[in-house]
């Protein structure tokens, strides 16, 4: 597990949902134990989502963008990102994006409000 996201989602490589089955299209993940490239594959996404969340959150923060933007800025991304759907993905990003609205904005979005902008994505 890369070092960047075993920080900024500590636990995480316990609950993660294991292998990716492309079907007509679309991801579907199983819950049996990860190993080799599908871990590294949703570990390297999960990194990746989160550079792009922390670069929304920072970009919206630096221009004074009202929540509602930022939520359909996410909303969008979340969309990109599907196959992170998985509970432990969700709730270690939402948890990111939580603290870091806090941080950085003068709003903040609570996981109620998260978990709308997930289902919404999909």
């Amino acid at each position: 597990m890369p070092l960047g996201l075993r920080h900024h989602f500590p636990g995480l490589k316990r609950l993660l949902p294991c292998s990716i089955r492309q079907t007509h299209g679309l991801a579907t993940l199983s819950y049996l134990p990860c190993r080799g490239r599908d871990e590294e594959e949703l570990f390297l996404l999960a990194l990746g989502l989160r550079s792009e969340v922390q670069k929304l959150i920072l970009s919206t923060a630096g221009e004074k963008s009202g929540k509602e933007y930022l939520c359909l800025l996410l909303e969008k991304l979340f969309k990109r990102y599907g196959m992170l759907r998985s509970l432990a993905y969700r709730v270690a990003i939402n948890n990111f994006i939580s603290r870091t609205t806090e941080t950085h904005c003068s709003f903040h979005l609570d996981t109620e409000e998260l978990i709308l902008l997930w289902s919404e994505s999909g």
